[in-house]
């Protein structure tokens, strides 16, 4: 939650086609903890302890933004929709098709797809936002413990549930932690879970088994 002076010493760095120097790196490490955040639900405040702390919301914000306009839309009695926010969906209603993005090619193009009714969907991929750097691809999702892109043998995390907020912070979560513990991760949650990874092969929950489908002929799928 407090990565944000992280990601913006990245988003600095990246406009000017640069990897962050390992002193400056350190330095802003030591600003991430979210222990320092301090919440007063009676009050409504939220305090960091200290300076130069700020916090990222970038993992949440669309996931509480689905939920929300979920509920608005049920309360108006709206008993069918798609909510795409781009990256994190909501199906309410009747089953549809959810293209899972091929993480090579163009934005569009899927390598399998998702048949889901009445559920949420969020997918984190390292082929959204990245620069590179002497031949070296640097993305935007950061291992808070090492202050670099995670590497952790995948290239996307898809995960399927009734909370897109959960979601939206739990595919964050699992693709830094990758297929083991993230595995471990969505099923205490009870998560659907499907992975790409650094091979382009996918690994698919036994919940989503029977859900999705892969398009591109070359990959292999493991269900567990």
């Amino acid at each position: 939650m407090t990565t944000r002076p992280l990601s913006m010493l990245w988003s600095l760095n990246a406009s000017c086609g640069s990897v962050p120097d390992r002193t400056e790196l350190e330095r802003t490490l030591l600003l991430v903890n979210d222990e320092d955040l301090h919440l007063d639900p009676k009050r409504g405040t939220a305090v960091l302890a200290r300076q130069d702390q700020a916090v990222d919301l970038g993992g949440i914000a669309k996931g509480y933004a689905a939920d929300e306009v979920k509920r608005i839309l049920t309360e108006h009695g709206v008993t069918n929709a798609i909510i795409n926010l781009g990256g994190t969906v909501f199906i309410l209603g009747d089953s549809r098709i959810v293209g899972v993005q091929h993480p090579d090619r163009c934005t569009g193009i899927s390598m399998g797809r998702l048949e889901l009714k009445n559920q949420a969907v969020v997918t984190s991929g390292d082929y959204e936002r990245f620069f590179e750097v002497d031949g070296v691809r640097y993305h935007h999702i950061l291992d808070p413990n090492t202050g670099y892109p995670a590497k952790s043998g995948l290239r996307s995390v898809t995960v399927t549930g009734c909370c897109a907020m959960e979601l939206d912070a739990l595919s964050t979560a699992i693709f830094v932690l990758g297929k083991k513990e993230g595995a471990r991760l969505a099923q205490e949650h009870g998560m659907g879970l499907l992975l790409v990874t650094d091979q382009l092969d996918v690994f698919c929950s036994d919940s989503l088994c029977g859900a999705f489908s892969l398009l591109t002929s070359s990959n292999k799928v493991v269900v567990g």
